[in-house]
């Protein structure tokens, strides 16, 4: 792709995703108004259905919980694309910032990054219109801190020469260069970096098995299934519904219990799952853009 001139590529790449953005974002909530439509169909089906058929009403159940499940997929990837586009754009603009000497976009690397360095305040390698900050276009918490450490503790002459080969690469296409940003840039990591929230993750103890009285809990798992076909059994044959709920307060009893700690371990296997997933992007765009250096065909060596 060739560039005519940074300024030209930065405005019209922004006019680009600006309108995409749009473009998307009225897509998406069309399909928020077309699932609250069908939600508020089904709920009235089921209502009418009821009253005939109870079995008929849980098999209509089972049947749209796909769909529901289809149906929320392609409105949260309609959204990402939108998230994509809008980040595009804003990286577009704070280019063209740049090139008039505005760098306030980017990090300065001095207080999210930090540095003990004897001489980083001397020769203004972090803070405000600081080297960092005048180079720095990374996007995740890894990124910074490497930045940070190869300016600390500069390379080789000859890696240096390797790295700018690799980068020289890319020159003929930016548009490569400013997905992978946009990608990374919703990793919404803080100083710590999600990486060691990750690491906090896998090390957690299980849920259920440190301690005698999770005995029942684990038992209740396996019997779960069984209490709950029990339940819907005693409903489709008529029998009270009191009745029937009886069936339901063991496991009722227990998801109180640990209700508390398992909200926790939901909410960081949430977070982990979403950096995995973010940084599993990125790997993905790596490993599909070709390049004939020696430094990215050592890393396309190591991602495979």
């Amino acid at each position: 792709m060739a560039v005519k001139s940074p300024a030209s590529y930065y405005r019209e790449s922004q006019q680009t995703y600006e309108l995409r953005y749009g473009t998307l974002r009225k897509k998406y909530d069309r399909l928020a108004l077309l699932r609250l439509v069908l939600f508020f169909v089904l709920v009235a089906a089921l209502i009418v259905v009821w009253s005939y058929s109870i079995g008929l009403a849980v098999a209509i159940i089972v049947l749209a919980l796909p769909l529901i499940s289809r149906g929320i997929e392609v409105h949260r990837a309609v959204l990402y694309q939108a998230e994509i586009a809008k980040r595009r754009s804003e990286l577009a603009a704070a280019e063209l910032r740049a090139l008039d000497h505005d760098f306030a976009g980017w990090a300065d690397g001095q207080s999210d990054v930090g540095s003990d360095h004897p001489y980083a305040g001397d020769l203004d390698i972090f803070g405000p219109n600081s080297i960092f900050q005048y180079l720095n276009r990374t996007v995740t918490q890894l990124g910074k801190d490497r930045l940070a450490r190869q300016l600390e503790h500069p390379f080789s002459p000859e890696t240096i020469m390797e790295k700018q080969a690799a980068i020289q690469e890319f020159g003929p296409d930016p548009d490569w260069c400013h997905t992978f940003r946009a990608h990374g840039m919703g990793t919404k990591e803080g100083k710590e970096g999600r990486v060691e929230k990750l690491k906090e993750w896998v090390n957690l103890p299980p849920l259920l098995g440190g301690e005698k009285s999770d005995r029942g809990a684990i038992a209740m798992m396996y019997l779960a299934p069984v209490l709950t076909a029990l339940f819907f059994y005693l409903l489709v044959i008529g029998q009270p519904v009191l009745l029937a709920v009886i069936f339901l307060l063991p496991a009722g009893y227990y998801l109180r219990k640990y209700k508390k700690r398992s909200d926790d371990i939901h909410e960081q296997a949430a977070i982990s799952g979403e950096t995995l997933n973010r940084y599993k992007v990125l790997v993905e765009l790596i490993e599909d853009r070709q390049g004939s250096s020696a430094y990215w065909q050592r890393l396309h060596a190591k991602l495979g």
